[in-house]
């Protein structure tokens, strides 16, 4: 008929009760899935079919819907001559479905085909009326709005305890002597058709739950009903007379206004020879022309929801296309501390939200000045004004604003140093240094990873003892004027298993960066050094008598970003490694094998340090072994410092020599000193290399 198929809201629920149901019972062959009725809702009536999503707008276009269609189409068939769907009821609602989900624009594309057949010689419609208008026919409309509301509690009941429900979509209802309704199987009303009995006498209804809702049109199940009822129920060469109960509900109660009672001549289909005829299967319009639907949620969305959702799906493209052990919920638990919040920290900062690291915590003293926009991505002109911003505060804002996905913090934050003399114990300038260094303690505690990223040596110590300590993973990063290092520090030894901070459920932190002793020394190799390991000299204050050209960061300015990308790339094959921070150098002791790929990190090589010259466009990967003279790490300095930290670091700010005695540098320099080095004259004689 010119109106085969009419798809209403009632009707795609059922589909999409289908699509999300999809999955249970494996692939249709038809490169979509099919769906399982013991995976549908309560209150639901499930509608097999085969749904297809496609990658791209264009392969949508051009998909091959009459094939899929026909695929659909001679399933139904199947199920109908097998006696398949009069066992099954809920076969005859077979659909295709094609779709196309547009991530980045929250469009959503979905076509849906209903099959159904044009017989040759169609069911006759002899009479129709609301069910609330068919007293005439014996029908009481109350005492079928019961039976109808028993029927769907039997099927909820059974779909909750996964058995079938008397019938999925379709049944008998056999009227009483006292006008109530007894339910029987679809199959068995098929059998009293065939006796005849019960049907000519009017007591049998063949009830069908109906999706459509527009008056005097049936849905696609309720017509392949009728088909079936043509090739399992009427004689060969005649017709079946039966009545039908299009059940239609409002609020989860049948609706005697739109429910309907139809009086049929169902001629018979031949079931020898091939499949009927389909009639128009694919979805209309409003304007009546097969075309697809389109649901945009992009302008109803939440904005933020919105940039979440973009952002990640670039991690989830990475995942699902070339990086399947890519773990992007450790990442973003991740908590990351930056000290410095300069071309570095602004470098930094970015390639943690590109990765989809939510917590960033910036720390700095300093305030925004008129030649940091140009350097520093997350400044702008405005921050400049009344003598700036304070650094810290103008990029977490920033990064809020880039991605407000992000938790940004920011603490003003100044660095206590060694070689900074502070003055006694109990002055303010003293006590002003220990609160900084207890602030600086609290915040390493809080976060898993920490990033160094200032611009002095010496500020560089504190944070690097602290670490030592604590046993936290630490990104050391320093810039010349065109070479740099990136370099993690090694997991110090005899350092306690790190806990996750008060009110934090330690597992959902990342416990790929805890580490301690055992952990990191299990296997007898070398802890790897820190930034102050090759360094035979304690840190002194480099700020003295500074020139304006020693006082400004004189670098190239591409460095920065190079250098701030690679401690980034650190940190998330740090994650990724099976033993965290205690993962040795990708390439042995030496290091410079570190771009061969390590084969237990999924992200390839996790070096010790990288030490790149611009100039010559050259990248070393290096490697070396912690020093037990280290002014910042060696076990000598962490066991004084937990021994009595506030006495420890106020000799290390106020002393410069303090450092070097108690590690033994100076003894070492001492020694250098005293080496006599006499040339003699009549053995250097000879080859001239005896000393």
């Amino acid at each position: 008929g010119a109106r085969l198929l009419q798809v209403s809201s009632g009707a795609l629920g059922t589909a999409a009760t289908a699509a999300a149901a999809a999955g249970a019972s494996g692939s249709s062959g038809d490169g979509g899935v099919e769906a399982d009725p013991s995976a549908c809702p309560s209150n639901r009536f499930p509608a097999p079919g085969v749904l297809v999503n496609v990658n791209t707008l264009e392969a949508f276009k051009e998909f091959d819907r009459t094939a899929l269609v026909k695929g659909a189409a001679g399933r139904l068939w199947d199920d109908i001559t097998s006696g398949a769907a009069e066992r099954a009821p809920w076969l005859l609602g077979r659909f295709a479905m094609l779709a196309h989900a547009d991530l980045k624009k929250w469009r959503f594309y979905h076509w849906l085909a209903a099959p159904c057949f044009a017989l040759e010689h169609p069911a006759q419609l002899l009479a129709s009326r609301a069910v609330e208008e068919a007293s005439d026919c014996g029908v009481d409309a109350a005492a079928l709005a019961d039976a109808v509301a028993e029927w769907r509690a039997a099927h909820t009941e059974a779909m909750r305890d996964g058995a079938d429900g008397g019938g999925l979509g379709a049944c008998g209802l056999i009227r009483g002597e006292d006008g109530s309704w007894a339910r029987v199987s679809l199959a068995e009303a098929g059998e009293a058709l065939r006796d005849g009995n019960d049907a000519s006498n009017g007591r049998l209804l063949v009830a069908a739950f109906d999706p459509c809702e527009e008056p005097g049109v049936a849905s696609w199940p309720v017509r392949n009903l009728l088909t079936l009822a043509g090739a399992r129920w009427a004689p060969e060469g005649g017709s079946a007379r039966m009545r039908l109960l299009c059940v239609r509900e409002a609020r989860g109660r049948m609706c005697a206004a739109t429910s309907l009672v139809m009086d049929l001549e169902v001629p018979h289909v031949p079931t020898d020879g091939p499949m009927p005829r389909l009639g128009r299967a694919w979805e209309r319009n409003a304007k009546g022309k097969a075309a697809p639907r389109v649901a945009d949620l992009g302008a109803i969305m939440d904005p933020v929801r919105l940039a979440e959702q973009a952002a990640d799906l670039n991690l989830k493209l990475m995942r699902w296309r070339v990086l399947p052990e890519l773990d992007t919920e450790a990442l973003q638990r991740t908590r990351c501390l930056l000290l410095g919040a300069g071309t570095l920290g602004c470098a930094v900062a970015r390639g943690l939200l590109a990765w989809g690291v939510r917590h960033v915590t910036l720390t700095d003293c300093a305030r925004v000045s008129y030649s940091n926009p140009v350097r520093q991505s997350l400044y702008n002109f405005e921050d400049c004004k009344n003598g700036g911003r304070p650094k810290a505060e103008a990029a977490a804002e920033a990064l809020s604003k880039i991605f407000p996905g992000a938790r940004p913090c920011a603490h003003e934050l100044y660095i206590p140093m060694p070689g900074h003399d502070v003055g006694e114990t109990g002055g303010a300038e003293a006590n002003a240094a220990l609160a900084s260094a207890a602030k600086l303690r609290n915040l390493i505690e809080e976060h898993d990873a920490v990033f160094v990223l200032t611009d002095t040596r010496e500020s560089r110590w504190l944070p690097t003892l602290l670490c030592s300590a604590m046993g936290r993973p630490m990104f050391n990063t320093a810039l010349g004027f065109d070479s740099y290092v990136v370099m993690r520090h090694g997991v110090a030894a005899g350092c306690a298993q790190r806990s996750a901070p008060s009110g934090d459920d330690a597992a959902q932190r990342n416990a790929a960066l805890a580490s301690s002793a055992g952990r990191a020394m299990a296997d007898g190799t070398t802890r790897l050094g820190c930034y102050f390991c090759n360094d035979v000299v304690a840190p002194l204050d480099s700020t003295k008598y500074r020139t304006l050209d020693q006082q400004c960061t004189v670098t190239r300015p591409g460095l920065a970003p190079i250098a701030g990308a690679l401690a980034v790339e650190m940190l998330v094959a740090m994650v990724h490694h099976p033993e965290g921070a205690a993962a040795p150098a990708s390439g042995g002791a030496s290091g410079l094998a570190a771009e061969e790929r390590d084969a237990r990190s999924p992200l390839g090589a996790l070096p010790h340090q990288l030490r790149g010259f611009l100039g010559s466009l050259q990248q070393l990967p290096v490697a070396g072994a912690a020093y037990d003279c280290c002014t910042a790490c060696s076990d000598k300095v962490v066991a004084a410092y937990q021994a009595a930290p506030e006495e420890f670091l106020l000799r290390a700010f106020n002393e410069p020599a303090y450092l070097e005695e108690l590690t033994g540098l100076a003894e070492l320099q001492r020694q250098a000193t005293e080496i006599d080095c006499d040339w003699d004259a009549e053995s250097g004689s000879g080859s001239g290399d005896d000393w």
